[in-house]
């Protein structure tokens, strides 16, 4: 029951802070995607990185990585925000695996400890001459009394694990878009510029 205890207190500390640092507003702030977004469409990508700079979130990462190759080919700028969003979808689903082994663990040791209980109850019954029916009963009962709390920590921790997955991969489908609607932006805006600089010659 011990070790049951350790696992259930580590998984809801470890799914507490998956939740907090998996938040929209730490991986993707809104503010910061419209403020990147027109500060590309005004031209202004020196201020656009050093806005990156002055975050550490997911989308920052992205978007500075696609605005370090701003003169490059947009075939170029989507390898790059592929690339670098593996990177930070990795980054999101750090310790997330651990939730589901726990998950995984929690009813073996329950299992190992109602196993280690039922030896203890017949090596206590085969000492006995005349084993009473409430002896081995209640015996069995305590045994039981962990795999059953085993199951009962596994349950949710999987249920936790699966939503932060769903979660993750929710994050990572809008990090992407408000990716490759940054480097539109900034193929359009070079593509105007060209455009502008053949007309005027």
């Amino acid at each position: 029951m011990i070790p049951m205890a350790v696992c259930l207190i580590l998984g809801l500390l470890l799914f507490l802070e998956r939740l907090y640092g998996l938040a929209r507003s730490r991986v993707m702030p809104d503010d910061l995607v419209r403020s990147i977004l027109k500060l590309v469409n005004e031209g202004r990508f020196d201020q656009a990185e050093m806005l990156c700079l002055k975050s550490e979130s997911a989308y920052s990462q992205v978007a500075r990585a696609a605005l370090k190759h701003g003169r490059s080919p947009r075939s170029h700028l989507k390898a790059v925000i592929e690339e670098k969003g593996a990177l930070e979808v990795a980054r999101l689903e750090r310790r997330i695996g651990v939730l589901g082994t726990l998950a995984t663990i929690a009813p073996l040791l329950g299992l190992l400890g109602t196993v280690t209980g039922m030896i203890q109850v017949f090596q206590k019954i085969a000492e006995e001459t005349d084993p009473q029916i409430d002896v081995l009963a209640g015996g069995i009962w305590e045994a039981l009394v962990s795999t059953g709390a085993g199951l009962t920590i596994a349950i949710p921790f999987y249920v936790c694990y699966r939503y932060l997955l769903s979660v993750v991969d929710g994050l990572s489908v809008q990090l992407e878009e408000n990716a490759l609607d940054l480097i539109d932006a900034m193929s359009f805006h070079e593509h105007g510029a060209n455009q502008d600089g053949t007309g005027d010659a």
